[in-house]
């Protein structure tokens, strides 16, 4: 927690000592949109830390490699659904948002996102590092990338005098190496799980909806050419709507298939209990 404070407190002061007020507020913009999504998962996935060290504690391995592989996998689902429309749209979205004046925030926002998919593909490993009481494996890691970041970010601010650009290119280029030398390998040996099985349980169904989403969302872009909250959202609904496709019509496992089917049939029935009771 506190190398992640570092990297949001430092890199503002980075940009104040090295940079312009407007580098400031977009590159401050660009944050607020990825910490947001982050606190929201963080809520969302808070819960899975007891039943984890419950199942360490009992031995439960196969059980954790299942939460860890499957918990990675609605992860892409769910970063994917927003990191490639918020990329593709973030001109059309700062310009909606706060203004044309603040454009520098759009390619801010692209490098902050590029790099959600890499984390939240091996997002479950936290957990996993806490239930197995290896958190110094994790913070340790995780000082020196933090480190680096803001190592990189004073490079390319101070001496380059790139501004926001640099302070969220340091963050994108730190999180491109760390992710497959430091965290994945981690992740894998915490939770025991092979290479060619992560990457046919996570990557390949987590990802796969994301290229039909794209393939929409990227002509809409250039031909639409959105300038208005109802066309922007048109569009991402497009884009949306083949997402789910895929990803209803060929990621989900069999056993997600009969949870959603139960939570349809619950759906369903809900509105017979709101009748009243007919004794014939």
């Amino acid at each position: 927690q506190l190398a992640g404070l570092a990297r949001t407190t430092v890199q503002p002061l980075i940009l104040i000592h090295f940079s312009t007020a407007m580098d400031v507020t977009c590159f401050g913009f660009g944050v607020m949109v990825v910490a947001e999504i982050q606190r929201f998962t963080v809520v969302v996935t808070g819960p899975l830390q007891p039943p984890l060290a419950a199942m360490y504690a009992t031995g439960d391995h196969r059980g954790l490699q299942r939460a860890y592989l499957r918990g990675n996998r609605y992860a892409l689902w769910a970063i994917l659904l927003i990191a490639p429309p918020l990329m593709i749209y973030s001109h059309e979205f700062v310009k909606l948002y706060i203004g044309e004046k603040y454009l520098l925030a759009a390619g801010v926002i692209v490098c902050m996102m590029a790099v959600q998919p890499l984390h939240y593909s091996n997002i479950m490993f936290p957990y996993l590092a806490a239930a197995a009481a290896r958190l110094k494996e994790v913070a340790l890691r995780q000082i020196a990338v933090q480190s680096s970041t803001l190592l990189v970010a004073l490079y390319l601010v101070a001496q380059l005098k790139l501004g926001a650009m640099g302070s969220a290119c340091a963050i994108l280029i730190t999180g491109t190496v760390s992710a497959p030398l430091i965290w994945w390998p981690l992740g894998r040996r915490i939770s025991g799980v092979s290479v060619s099985e992560w990457l046919r349980e996570t990557i390949r169904p987590g990802v796969l909806p994301a290229f039909a989403g794209i393939a929409v969302w990227l002509p809409l872009e250039q031909i639409v050419s959105p300038s208005s909250w109802v066309a922007l959202g048109g569009c991402l609904l497009a884009g949306v709507v083949s997402y789910l496709t895929v990803l209803l019509g060929f990621c989900l496992r069999p056993q997600e298939r009969e949870d959603l089917n139960r939570i349809w049939q619950t759906i369903r029935t809900v509105p017979r209990r709101w009748l009243p009771y007919d004794s014939g």
